[in-house]
């Protein structure tokens, strides 16, 4: 008998044990407004002055602000054109980077979707392509906003549409504009 009990312990403790190393080992810890901006290193970037872009590479210099998108988000690609007139008008103070997600499976050609879109709307935007750097954030939809501030600190999650002028003029001022937030 104590032989079955010991077999039918060992089991239950190293199924507890499978359970709960699967789980924290898939736990992404993300990343909340307010939190230190994960660090990393794109290493696929275009339309930069170089071809690797670090998060950290924008401390104490700009605002950095991150686009999420795929090339089956009709909406992310509309809002191109606004957020290269924006980059333009901020391109002292903020850096937007397009952060394209480039999976195998639905996103092959995102490059050559962004390259018709740069050439057809005269694009002045940098892009990232990574599929791994999303999963630090609450990214579940696109497209999908993160500001970064000077500090390297997220100050907050929103779409496209929330970024006008005004309220980049604002941020960049010091001042604390109000977005909607994007909860996935």
């Amino acid at each position: 008998m104590k032989k079955y009990q010991f077999i039918l312990l060992s089991i239950i403790f190293l199924q507890g044990h499978t359970i709960a190393w699967s789980q924290s080992k898939n736990e992404i810890p993300l990343a909340a407004i307010g939190d230190k901006c994960p660090d990393y290193t794109f290493n696929t970037v275009h339309h930069y002055r170089k071809s690797t872009l670090s998060t950290r590479d924008f401390e104490n210099k700009k605002w950095l602000i991150l686009d999420f998108w795929s090339r089956t988000c009709i909406v992310c690609g509309r809002s191109f054109p606004k957020l290269s007139e924006l980059q333009e008008k901020f391109k002292n103070d903020i850096q937007f980077v397009l952060v394209g997600h480039n999976d195998k499976e639905y996103n092959s050609d995102i490059k050559e979707v962004y390259e018709n879109h740069r050439q057809i709307f005269n694009l002045n935007l940098s892009i990232a392509y990574d599929s791994v750097y999303r999963n630090k954030f609450p990214v579940r939809s696109i497209p999908h906003i993160v500001i970064i501030d000077k500090k390297g600190f997220i100050y907050t999650y929103t779409s496209p549409e929330q970024l006008t002028e005004e309220k980049l003029t604002d941020l960049v001022k010091g001042r604390k504009p109000q977005f909607v937030v994007k909860n996935d």
